[in-house]
């Protein structure tokens, strides 16, 4: 039995007690090889873990997940369900379902890896640090990150949200952004940061990062980063529709919003300035946004 697990006292003390265990381990082939994605809504994921599974050739990745009662364990599992299995260059995803669809909409056999995504999710949460050191031993964390400006940029475009919001969202991106500037992560494994715009921009950076995480590199993923996932519409601009200038348009995002006052009141933000200086110092149109939006960092004077 699957069931949501309570987030007031009593499932507070369930959560302490139950152990906890990743979903559907049984399908992995050994030895065990495990990848847990961390990042925000709106930063590109989808794009790096299609590339990455691609890559891997045998492979289930477990969208949007997190913890859910079943049986006498917590399960890290998708909340709605969705599983895209990945056979060579077959990609067969489920598309939301319930979460008692799961286990039955698996295929037979075993696969070479499995891939958990996490969103909006605080790395500090209790559950998920037991999760990661359970498996630590073969399981390794990327975290996805996107420069502030053009996240920002796709996330108020496509929530309607009011600004408290959109500010607590701001914070969680910024203890990301913090987390990553010192190197400096609540958990018990090595953790690799995969920074977006290198990502889309440098093949020499995806061969770095092919190399760290001990993959190949397959024609077909490289060519399918002309396409955009269809997980949450796809771009929050342009859907799924595919378009030479992608590449480009996904750095120009901010500008939509340059005569938001919205957007600019927290663009003005002088910590994220330093943190996006200190982290994204080359994303294209940086030099024409900062001054677009008169973002200055807290350790400039005036």
């Amino acid at each position: 039995m699957i069931e949501n697990l309570s987030t007031g006292a009593f499932g507070a003390g369930i959560g302490r007690l139950l152990p906890v265990e990743l979903a559907a381990l049984e399908k992995a082939k050994t030895p065990l090889r495990l990848f847990l994605t961390l990042s925000m809504q709106r930063s590109g994921q989808h794009l790096i873990i299609r590339w990455l599974c691609q890559n891997l050739g045998d492979a289930i990745h477990f969208n949007f997940c997190h913890f859910r009662r079943r049986g006498l364990t917590l399960a890290l599992m998708p909340r709605t369900g969705r599983r895209v299995v990945y056979q060579g260059d077959a990609i067969d995803d489920s598309g939301i379902q319930t979460a008692a669809d799961l286990y039955p909409s698996l295929p037979a056999g075993r696969f070479a890896a499995l891939l958990y995504s996490l969103e909006d999710h605080d790395p500090a949460d209790p559950l998920l640090r037991r999760v990661i050191h359970r498996y630590r031993h073969c399981l390794r964390v990327l975290v996805v990150l996107r420069d502030p400006y053009n996240w920002l940029a796709s996330t108020m475009q496509l929530q309607d949200e009011p600004a408290d919001t959109t500010r607590r969202r701001l914070e969680r991106c910024k203890r990301y952004l913090t987390n990553a500037r010192h190197e400096d992560w609540p958990v018990s494994c090595p953790v690799t940061v995969v920074k977006y715009d290198r990502f889309v921009l440098d093949p020499a950076y995806r061969r770095q990062l092919a190399r760290e995480l001990e993959v190949p590199m397959r024609p077909a993923a490289e060519a399918a980063l002309r396409e955009v996932p269809a997980f949450g519409g796809g771009s929050s601009f342009s859907g799924t529709a595919p378009g030479a200038d992608l590449r480009d348009a996904v750095f120009e995002r901010w500008r939509h919003f340059v005569d938001d006052p919205h957007y600019l009141a927290i663009a003005q933000d002088r910590e994220l300035a330093a943190l996006d200086s200190a982290l994204f110092p080359d994303v294209p149109s940086a030099a024409a946004r900062r001054a677009a939006l008169d973002v200055r960092a807290s350790s400039d004077t005036t």
